[in-house]
């Protein structure tokens, strides 16, 4: 993601963003959201021009020119998107001071940087650390606002493990608070309202500890393992039109036109039928290697939470199309959905074999 930071405009605790780009503030130093957008210049605004066109008589009063000020080492006005009149703007500061208002005062800032030309601009806030059965945790609060046509605000808190800087999220539908807020005229308040959730979520925050604390005391059969894994990862089906086709070479004997169609399709298929086997296989292998490697989870070895955790690694770790699409994917997309159902599977697990967690009291 390191070409896509825009300019140096990261700032992080302890460690600098990709490629060693930004500022790096130390450990015990307490930051606001502001003061930390102001270190490095994610100040700049956006605004909504008229768009005029040469020919007379086209209506453009609909649609507006969404254009961010310019900056000191980007001297000109910066075209982001062509975007409805009544599009929602936050500006950077905007942002900033919502959460500093409720939660950056409880919570000290982690990181901070501008993407894309600065058309989006992030926070991340770190929430509570807790332990699984040896195994420290830590909680991040994340917001994220991209500007332009489809694009949205979004919020997320993701629990982090620090060994090996995995996401997970739990599918408790009390603490599954992933939120997409469009751009429209209440971004503002619906942003607020949010912020505020997160800010009263603390018995949420409490039952998702209770639900991970369980997993790591629960052991794991085999065939448990296999249905987590599976579940995560799915055959996918044979694509609709590949079956179409398929019919209809059947049914009537036909050959070369719709075959090489009707290959095609077979193909992309089969290939991700194998790609969802490779990621079963990987994560199984790191779930029967979980005792062998310095992880701190030696308590936890032939458990649902190592299941769950191994499904996590690989859907947060493999390599994707840019590393910036692989981390969307994990925090927001396809990724999440794999943890998401991983977790499902693992909880239904644990209430069918309620007693084997009991008998470890």
């Amino acid at each position: 993601m390191s070409h896509e930071v825009f300019g140096d405009r990261f700032i992080g605790r302890r460690e600098p963003a990709w490629h060693a780009l930004g500022t790096v503030f130390d450990a015990d130093e307490q930051l606001t959201v502001r003061q930390a957008y102001e270190r490095v210049h994610i100040d700049y605004t956006f605004e909504k021009q008229p768009i005029a066109l040469p020919m007379a008589g086209v209506d453009t009063s609909s649609k507006v020119a969404l254009v961010r000020s310019p900056t000191f080492d980007d001297s000109r006005w910066r075209f982001i998107d062509t975007v409805s009149s009544d599009y929602g703007v936050i500006q950077p500061l905007e942002l900033a001071d919502a959460l500093d208002k409720s939660l950056s005062h409880r919570y000290p800032v982690e990181t901070a940087g501008a993407l894309h030309h600065g058309a989006t601009n992030f926070a991340t806030l770190k929430l509570d650390s807790y332990d699984i059965r040896g195994e420290p945790m830590e909680q991040y609060f994340l917001l994220s606002n991209s500007n332009g046509v489809n694009r949205s605000m979004h919020i997320l808190v993701t629990d982090i493990r620090v060994v090996c800087a995995n996401t997970l999220n739990a599918a408790l539908n009390k603490n599954d608070l992933k939120v997409a807020i469009p751009h429209t005229a209440n971004i503002k308040r619906d942003m607020e309202m949010y912020i505020d959730l997160v800010a009263a979520a603390e018995a949420a925050a409490n039952e998702q500890r209770i639900l991970f604390n369980a997993m790591a005391r629960m052991p794991l059969v085999r065939s448990g393992l296999m249905a987590i894994v599976q579940a995560a990862y799915p055959d996918p089906r044979m694509p609709q039109r590949a079956r179409v086709l398929g019919a209809a070479l059947e049914k009537q004997g036909l050959t070369d036109g719709p075959t090489k169609l009707y290959n095609t399709e077979q193909k992309a298929w089969q290939s991700a039928r194998e790609r969802n086997a490779q990621f079963r296989d990987a994560a199984i292998e790191l779930y029967d290697a979980w005792g062998d490697r310095d992880l701190g989870g030696k308590l936890t070895v032939n458990t649902v939470w190592a299941a769950v955790n191994s499904v996590a690694e690989v859907s947060d770790n493999r390599i994707g199309n840019s590393v910036e699409s692989a981390a969307v994917a994990t925090l927001l997309g396809d990724r999440y959905q794999e943890r998401i159902r991983a977790t499902t599977v693992a909880q239904k697990y644990m209430t069918d074999h309620a007693s084997d967690l009991i008998s470890l009291n």
